[in-house]
């Protein structure tokens, strides 16, 4: 599989994500998470 732009981008905002909920437990956080990779299957 190759590693593509959009790729690169999901992956920095899952971190940016992962680091936010780091700090604060943001319901919003997890429901964007679970958008990501419900979109990443299709």
């Amino acid at each position: 599989m190759e590693s593509s732009d959009t790729d690169m981008v999901i992956v920095y905002v899952i971190k940016a994500a992962l680091k936010s909920l780091w700090q604060t437990s943001n319901r919003t956080h997890i429901i964007v998470l679970i958008t990501l990779v419900s979109l990443r299957r299709y």
